[in-house]
């Protein structure tokens, strides 16, 4: 294999795809892909170990310069490549591989034999697109992935899930226990009937490296495959990532949602935030620890106490949280990093807390705000 492509196109392409890239065994893998003539660089899902993980693969196009000869998809250590390009001057560098090992410019490069597990990438036939600012989605996937969960055999909620609702799109995670969702404006042609993306493209879209260097995001959905295009429509052969549908349904989790509103206070998002990472100190230590915070609404404040692992207060504690209104009274048992996290990821000044009993979900929402809310289960006595 033998290819002049572009220096400039090749280093552009290889900080696209750098956020995406897993590491393994050491190396940063990502392959270098000769579609009739169009270039590709590509990292994706490289594991694949169960068929219902989701395969996907990100992408950016490398300008190719005065042919070349046809090839097989080569892999290469990232930070390697990107160092042998780096050594040049030239307007385009020449690629070569022989099987055995690779060379640009005549600096050798550490190949690598890599499994890859991740889809054909081509073009989809879109009858379904959404259009989203990248700003906006890159937000709101950054405000609900610590809601995720880490266990990755929950194939039906690994991940995040993205669909268009009444409202405009909806953005939702959830590891079992907590949820977040919010919304987004977007533009819909035709119907969108949802899709989940695997962390490992959600973490990068979030991040300020890649929606930094975007334009537009348009997802095309076909069959069991979603893409994304960023930096537009047309950008199809420049820069996105394609996700094959591990066919596991998310769950309708609106049905869990509370019929009614309950016991309600509404209190300041800082302090309720900063008084559940205060008892940090207090809390049982320990992977297996039982970690609980009492909350008692009552007399126009939230008292709080650290539990013990029986259930028992350990002793009352010096924070509470004054409320700007509070209707009915509520004791509830609940995981205060849950809370933590739901302060962190709401952008409201101030949050409704909704409590029913000790066996409903509780429901945040920023006050004035519909486009925010997160649930989180309370917790039993051990």
């Amino acid at each position: 294999m033998k290819i002049n492509v572009a220096r400039s196109s090749l280093l552009a392409a290889i900080a696209r795809v750098r956020p995406f890239v897993v590491r393994k065994s050491g190396v940063r893998p990502v392959r270098l892909v000769n579609d009739n003539g169009l270039v590709r660089l590509e990292t994706g899902s490289i594991f694949g170990n169960h068929s219902a993980d989701p395969r996907w693969v990100a992408y950016a196009g490398v300008q190719l310069v005065g042919g070349g000869e046809p090839w097989d998809p080569v892999s290469f250590d990232l930070d390697a490549l990107e160092a042998a390009v780096g050594l040049g001057t030239d307007m385009k560098v020449a690629l070569s591989h022989d099987g055995t090992r690779g060379e640009v410019d005549g600096f050798p490069v550490v190949t690598c034999r890599v499994a890859w597990s991740i889809p054909k990438q081509g073009r989809t036939d879109e009858k379904v697109r959404v259009f989203a600012q990248p700003e906006e989605l890159g937000a709101s996937l950054k405000s609900v992935i610590p809601f995720a969960t880490k266990e990755a055999t929950r194939y039906a909620i690994n991940g995040i899930h993205v669909e268009v609702g009444e409202h405009g799109l909806h953005v939702t995670a959830t590891d079992g226990r907590r949820l977040a969702s919010t919304t987004l404006d977007a533009v819909v042609i035709d119907g969108f009937t949802g899709f989940t993306l695997p962390l490992g493209v959600a973490k990068p879209i979030a991040s300020r490296a890649v929606i930094g260097l975007t334009s537009q995001v348009c997802l095309a959905w076909n069959n069991r495959t979603l893409e994304g295009r960023l930096g537009g429509e047309n950008a199809e052969s420049l820069w996105g990532f394609a996700v094959e549908s591990n066919g596991s349904p998310f769950p309708d989790w609106r049905s869990i949602l509370p019929k009614n509103n309950g016991n309600v206070a509404k209190v300041s998002t800082s302090e309720l935030g900063g008084a559940m990472k205060g008892l940090k100190p207090l809390l049982p230590k320990g992977k297996d620890a039982f970690r609980a915070v009492r909350l008692a609404g009552a007399y126009g404040a939230l008292s709080l106490a650290v539990l013990q692992g029986d259930g028992s207060e350990e002793h009352p504690v010096p924070f509470k949280v004054a409320t700007q209104a509070i209707y009915g009274n509520f004791d509830v048992n609940v995981n205060p990093d849950y809370v933590a996290d739901v302060a962190k990821a709401t952008k409201g000044k101030d949050l409704s807390v909704s409590v029913v009993d000790d066996r409903t979900p509780i429901v945040f929402r920023p006050v004035g705000d519909d486009r925010f809310l997160a649930v989180v289960m309370p917790i039993a006595s051990a």
